[in-house]
């Protein structure tokens, strides 16, 4: 069973695009910027692709990668949630997003506000093939 217990979709640029957080106070911004920092650096020092996952404490933090939009998927989970079903889940929500707003995406300005409808998407999904807390 697959336990995520946070989500977010963020620009390159580090735009907090869609994030879910329930038991999180720290603003999606923050979290967005770090995540975007973070790539950004280990990218400049490593000349290589970013990082899939790292681990903080006994939580992973997930990446998936869309260089076609400029976006990262990211997930929290318990450290014991095992990595390929979180892959999975990030290409499958990817997929979601990607199929639901690419026309948006190709014109991006910044505007997160267009993106407000996917929670309904999110929701449904997690209900089918996943447990959040």
């Amino acid at each position: 069973m697959t336990k995520i217990l946070e989500f977010w979709i963020i620009t390159k640029g580090g735009i907090p695009v869609f994030s879910y957080s329930p038991n999180s106070k720290l603003n999606p911004s923050l979290m967005s910027s770090f995540f975007s920092a973070l790539q950004s650096y280990l990218l400049e020092i490593s000349e290589k692709d970013a990082i899939d996952s790292f681990s903080i404490g006994n939580f992973n933090y997930n990446f998936l990668r869309n260089n076609r939009y400029g976006l990262f998927f990211i997930a929290k989970s318990d450290i014991k949630t095992k990595p390929k079903n979180i892959q999975k889940y990030l290409e499958n929500i990817a997929g979601i997003f990607l199929n639901t707003y690419k026309e948006d995406l190709k014109i991006f300005d910044g505007d997160i506000a267009k993106f407000e409808g996917f929670q309904t998407e999110f929701d449904n999904y997690l209900k089918k093939k996943y447990i959040f807390f």
